[in-house]
């Protein structure tokens, strides 16, 4: 230290050089008194120990930080500091240390004064005084502080921020585990995907989409056993380690689950229904390890969306033909529909008290080059899954208005034409705004319009639905519901609605002859759809006795095989126009 001295030989302060006018250094004694001060003011412990490791002079801290009293200190020997049961080890490794190094510092753990075992770094380095005196000055830090840091850390590396649940890293790390263990556990990987999870972000917000995923991971963490494993693999997808310790408990997990999303989420006052699709692979018949396991669980989940999705599929070894089954569809379907290679055809609704042609459903249809006829049931579900129901539905739309149309034109029968309309299309924003050019563009007038949805659309979101139908219904096109009885099987919800036809299913004409209670479910229906104002059509009609039992009980019009399949416009003009 640079200075010079006065008569009475202490250290005169001079000016630092660049610290401004007026800033002078502390001499020796301002220089030690705070230095003492600051090292009274330090959390950590602080301390000197003469040469033979007796401590001199301890900051008040110390005591606290290591969870002795003060009078212990006194005096004392540094080997105070050490955990109680290792005094002689760590002690010796550092005095050892200390003598060849001239420092040491180590992570020690010891117990505070409510008797928990807590971390703690030491360090000691060796020094000497201007009469060549050695000394010891050390340092006490509770490491508590750093080790939360490092839980919590650890625990977002491991867990997902948004629900809490473990990540996909931590459940590889425990699916591995798993594997690994004696015995060779049974188990079964699950993969659970939220159905059109994308279009609920895009109706609603990025906030509200972070609401429905956290209350559906608190449901399926109500669903599932104590002993299972559930993670967030990453966007809308979870992973599911279920024990198998009987043949069933994979189904009943899997029903559990897909039973977590019957009832809809309440998200800023409004009911969202959310479904979702399940994959599950078998350790060890599906995959000996974690890869396969996954990869198998995953296939599985593409095959339950590929069927129309809010299903449960097991990985079956044939489940890869299926998918490229399934591609080979998606690839033809979209070359098809660009091509404007698919055909109507349109199936007759007859008025059962007169028995005469009312109306037609038009129906798409699908023939390939190389692969004949493709049955609706095939790529009705594909074109839903993979994003092209829209512009299929549109060109079947436009198809069947200028059919309309024409018909109309040409002086025959004043046919009322229905199209099917599904959920995703329904739900489009667009949609209504294609029907109203639609009608423009073809010139169609719109009373001899139908659009038929199934019950199951109208119930997932009655609010939206009824909103929806309620703009249909001001083009003047009329309202169907198809496939009635397959969904909540009630009347109640459709007295708000804008309906005019409910459709009964074929399920229940089947046995309409044999089975007291289809007909009385019947019989039922159109009793109080008449007193709504609401007609009947009754599907799936194949012999003349069905046909003569819904005469009987009112039933307003047919349709089915006693009078028609699906036939092409020409082929129907010959077999009803004459």
């Amino acid at each position: 230290m640079s200075g010079t001295f006065d008569e009475a030989g202490g250290r005169r302060a001079e000016p630092v050089q660049g610290a401004g006018i007026g800033t002078e250094r502390p001499d020796v004694g301002t220089e030690f008194r705070l230095a003492r001060r600051l090292l009274d003011l330090m959390p950590d412990g602080a301390f000197f120990a003469d040469d033979r490791f007796t401590l001199a002079w301890t900051n008040p801290a110390l005591g606290r930080v290591a969870g002795l009293p003060s009078f212990e200190l006194v005096d004392a020997c540094i080997d105070a500091l050490f955990p109680e049961d290792d005094h002689e080890g760590r002690a010796l490794e550092a005095r050892n240390a200390l003598a060849t190094l001239g420092h040491w510092r180590g992570v020690i753990r010891r117990r505070d004064r409510r008797g928990a075992a807590r971390g703690y770094e030491l360090a000691v380095s060796a020094l000497r005084d201007e009469a060549g005196r050695r000394w010891y000055a050390g340092h006490l830090r509770d490491l508590s502080s750093v080790d939360r840091a490092r839980e919590r850390l650890e625990y977002s590396a491991s867990h997902d921020a948004l629900t809490g649940l473990p990540n996909r890293e931590l459940f590889s790390s425990g699916l591995e585990t798993l594997i690994s263990a004696p015995g060779r556990p049974c188990f079964a990987v699950a993969l659970i995907d939220l159905d059109n999870f994308k279009r609920i972000n895009t109706e609603l917000s990025r906030e509200d989409g972070d609401r429905i995923l956290k209350a559906v991971a608190e449901r399926l963490a109500a669903a599932v056993r104590s002993g299972d494993f559930l993670a967030r693999s990453g966007g809308d997808e979870f992973s599911l380690i279920v024990r198998l310790e009987r043949d069933q408990d994979g189904a009943e997990a899997a029903s559990r689950i897909l039973g977590a999303f019957s009832a809809p989420f309440e998200v800023a006052g409004k009911a969202v229904h959310a479904r979702a699709s399940m994959g599950l692979a078998r350790f060890p018949e599906h995959g000996t390890d974690a890869r396969t396991l996954m990869a198998n669980a995953d296939l599985a989940l593409q095959a339950s969306k590929d069927r129309g999705r809010s299903a449960l599929n097991f990985y079956r070894p044939d489940i890869d033909l299926e998918l490229r089954d399934r591609a080979f569809l998606e690839d033809n379907l979209r070359d098809a529909l660009e091509r404007s290679k698919l055909s109507v055809h349109y199936q007759p609704v007859i008025d059962v008290a007169s028995g005469e042609l009312v109306s037609v459903e038009a129906l798409a249809r699908w023939y390939h080059a190389g692969h004949g006829s493709i049955s609706p049931e095939r790529f009705i579900p594909v074109a839903e899954s993979s994003g092209m129901i829209g512009e299929l539905g549109e060109q079947v739309l436009r198809t069947a208005c200028r059919q309309g149309g024409a018909w109309s034109c040409e002086g025959g029968p004043d046919l009322r034409v229905a199209f099917n309309v599904s959920p995703i299309q329904l739900k489009d924003p667009g949609f209504v705004d294609s029907l109203a050019a639609a009608l423009l563009e073809t010139g169609v007038n719109p009373s001899r319009l139908s659009i038929e949805i199934t019950e199951s659309t109208i119930c997932d979101d009655l609010e939206d639905a009824a909103r929806v139908l309620s703009r249909i219904k001001a083009l003047g096109i009329s309202i169907s519901v198809d496939d009635f009885g397959t969904g909540y099987s009630s009347l109640a919800y459709i007295k708000n609605l804008p309906v005019d036809v409910v459709k009964i299913d074929r399920e229940f004409i089947r046995d309409i002859e044999t089975n007291e209670r289809a007909f009385a479910i019947v019989e039922s229906v159109v009793r109080l759809s008449h007193e709504m104002g609401i007609k009947v059509i009754a599907e799936g009609v194949e012999n003349p006795t069905q046909f003569e039992l819904l005469r009987n009980v009112g039933c307003d019009c047919a349709q089915g095989f006693l009078f028609s399949r699906a036939l092409p416009a020409s082929e129907l003009e010959y077999l009803f126009f004459g």
